[in-house]
């Protein structure tokens, strides 16, 4: 399993070298069906947009939009630049129709869900070697795990309040 996220009781699970989404019960578990998404090929995270009732899902050279309410609507929603290996198995959050997109070694990409425009980007400081998640608070700032420290390259930290430049 690559990801699971979870919109109205119903859980959304992305495999690893798969191009479905399978859809579970929130309460029972048990499946309840699968969605196709012709041309994903390797999903390696996945989070939703309770607001708008859609799933981004991520591979290595694209974000997807896929539709819960809408059988069988989906999208490439952003091509992702690798030729600098910068999106190595991005990673995603999701917070105020803000999807943040996490790349290697240091910086988050700061999109807007509603029509794809690249609002920010962050470099984070040299010390931190390599991005292991971040969310998006209320002001504005971010919540970011990582490893490396200004005192120790090998530490795992969590910095608050990294402020969008």
């Amino acid at each position: 399993m690559r990801g699971l996220t979870e919109i109205d009781n119903k859980v959304y699970v992305a495999k690893e070298n798969s191009s479905k989404l399978e859809v579970y019960n929130g309460l029972t578990f048990h499946q309840l069906s699968v969605i196709a998404v012709k041309g994903l090929e390797d999903p390696c995270d996945i989070v939703a947009c309770r607001d708008d009732r859609q799933l981004f899902v991520a591979e290595s050279d694209a974000i997807w939009q896929v539709s819960t309410s809408v059988r069988g609507q989906y999208v490439k929603f952003l091509t992702l630049d690798t030729t600098a290996d910068k999106y190595r198995a991005p990673l995603m959050s999701l917070m105020f129709r803000h999807l943040l997109v996490i790349s290697q070694p240091r910086s988050i990409h700061q999109h807007s869900t509603t029509d794809r425009r690249q609002l920010r980007v962050v470099h984070l400081p040299q010390y931190v070697k390599e991005l292991c998640h971040a969310v998006e608070t209320k002001r504005g700032t971010f919540v970011v795990g990582h490893l490396g420290t200004s005192k120790n390259g090998r530490q795992s930290a969590v910095s608050i309040d990294w402020f969008l430049l």
